[in-house]
């Protein structure tokens, strides 16, 4: 059985008005980096909340745009700020992880990413050290 858009839009109604060809891409994205084999049983929960969440970030990116707000900077959480000449980083999008693991600041973002870190603390809570 894999996730469909259907069960996406069921669990959050605000992606009703996507399209469901939009939303099976990001379940495809998903899918990508998604290990199925250390999520077990819990392995579509992961696809359905890290698509949803994919897909959040998506309309409001697209809204923003249709907002005359070019997109992408009410999507993703700052990762810095400049001032005059001085710089501060901090974690980025893609902190903390080899291979450049999604940052949990990133998916704090939307409703379906905490839910995504809720289940993936099930998951791997007894592999912690």
């Amino acid at each position: 059985m894999s996730v469909t858009a259907t069960e996406v839009k069921a669990l959050f109604p605000e992606l009703a008005s996507m399209a469901d060809a939009t939303i099976e891409a990001w379940i495809a994205v998903a899918e990508r980096h998604h290990n199925a084999e250390a999520w077990g049983g819990k392995s579509e929960d992961g696809i359905t909340f890290l698509a949803a969440h994919f897909s959040e970030l998506a309309r409001r990116r697209e809204a923003a745009a249709a907002a005359g707000g070019g997109g992408m900077a009410t999507a993703l959480p700052m990762t810095g700020r400049t001032v005059d000449r001085v710089s501060v980083t901090f974690g980025g999008l893609m902190a903390g992880g080899v291979g450049g693991a999604l940052s949990d600041a990133m998916l704090q973002s939307t409703q379906a990413g905490q839910l995504y870190l809720f289940s993936r603390e099930s998951v791997f809570a007894d592999r912690r050290i």
